[in-house]
């Protein structure tokens, strides 16, 4: 673990006192020192170190900077860096019926959808190879004509178009569950329902970022359009769900990336915490 220390001189014990925090010693704390003393001044002054008591400086003021958290490691690469915690994304609405103008419904679902499809036309185009060939996928679901078709069934039961996509897409979701080979996929397509909702309703879901400095950033996980927006300045990535299959996993593996997933504990560190 790393600490930061106050009030502490340069002594071989007391550079001991740095790597080793405590509130008192015990004797075999003192005999590990004894015996670090003894190798630095020699046999002959060792008994100039018993008089040593590490008690006397102020290592109560030693304070915690660091704290290990467990999770699944993605890559063979470690960083240090600036805790960044992703500000959530503002709600969804409540699912609602609509007015009663199934048109004008339609015609506002097909707008967003559309929308959707060029903005993952366009971080693809400034994502890596792996990443291209996700949105590629997605891009094929979301323009699917019988996933539309299901959504205007939906419009037909009286529910608007943010909704009524939703609920189209989860009925796919639904198709897809159970099978540990597409568990993660269910992820990114109900995300995909998520962002043709927020169009739908102008609510934008873009991460906000730092552009410059280095930060580890920390979320519940990153869909595949969460992770093309990453900038140069995130230099590791913690989620707290997600697996070895994730979005966030292959594409920081991809991108060389450090990375910790279904990380529980992340829900801890404070922002601005190293």
């Amino acid at each position: 673990m790393t600490f930061r220390h106050t009030g502490l001189t340069q002594s071989c014990a007391q550079r001991f006192c740095e790597q080793f925090a405590f509130a008192g010693a015990g004797d075999a704390l003192l005999h590990l020192i004894d015996g670090l003393v003894e190798q630095e001044i020699g046999r002959n002054n060792a008994h100039r170190a018993r008089r040593f008591d590490p008690r006397q400086f102020p290592v109560e003021r030693l304070i915690l900077t660091q704290q290990v958290l467990s999770g699944l490691g993605v890559g063979l690469e470690a960083v240090t860096a600036e805790v960044f915690r992703v500000r959530q994304a503002e709600p969804l609405p409540i699912p609602a019926k609509h007015s009663g103008d199934v048109a004008a419904e339609q015609a506002k679902l097909r707008k967003a959808v559309d929308e959707v499809s060029s903005e993952l036309e366009s971080l693809a185009e400034k994502a890596g190879e792996t990443s291209a060939e996700i949105f590629e996928a997605l891009g094929m679901i979301l323009l699917d004509e019988s996933l539309f078709d299901a959504a205007v069934a939906q419009l037909d039961d009286g529910w608007e178009a943010g909704t009524a996509f939703v609920n189209a897409m989860e009925t796919f979701a639904e198709l897809l569950s159970g099978d540990p080979t597409f568990e993660e996929r269910i992820a990114d397509i109900r995300d995909l329902a998520k962002r043709v909702a927020a169009n739908v309703h102008g609510i934008s879901l873009g991460l906000d970022l730092p552009e410059t400095g280095e930060f580890v950033i920390v979320g519940e996980d990153f869909s595949p359009a969460d992770t093309a927006q990453f900038t140069s300045a995130v230099v590791g990535v913690i989620t707290i769900q997600g697996g070895p299959p994730s979005p966030t996993a292959i594409i920081c593996r991809s991108k060389s990336l450090p990375a910790v997933v279904s990380c529980s504990g992340s829900k801890e560190p404070k922002k601005g915490q190293m």
